[in-house]
């Protein structure tokens, strides 16, 4: 039972991890194939707290790798997504396309090249 359980588990996450690939196409992010999340590498127009705050206006909560970042080290211009937080493929699919969409946009209110 457990075993078939974690299969399905790897199958779902695989299905997540390709439509994130599909619908991310053109933008780096690294993931492991196991992963629940991924960390998706930011255009240079964008700031990592206004991307972040310009997709929580859209519904999408996503995480800054400043938050994830030890010590004194430098992050990296990245943000992490979670896979595994949308509770459908069809709700996953809106937010990997909202965030998408966003990657695209001149942020609100950021001055570029400041």
């Amino acid at each position: 039972e457990a075993a078939r359980f974690a299969e399905k588990q790897a199958e779902e996450m695989a299905a997540r991890q390709a439509m994130a690939a599909q619908r991310l196409a053109g933008h780096h992010f690294q993931h492991h194939r196991a992963a629940l999340h991924f960390w998706l590498q930011l255009p240079s127009q964008w700031r990592t707290h206004s991307f972040t705050q310009a997709c929580l206006s859209q519904g999408v909560q996503i995480g800054q790798a400043d938050d994830f970042a030890v010590g004194q080290t430098q992050a990296p211009h990245c943000v992490r997504l979670a896979l595994g937080a949308p509770r459908s493929r069809t709700e996953l699919a809106t937010v990997l396309d909202t965030v998408a969409s966003l990657l695209n946009e001149q942020p609100q209110g950021d001055i570029p090249g400041v």
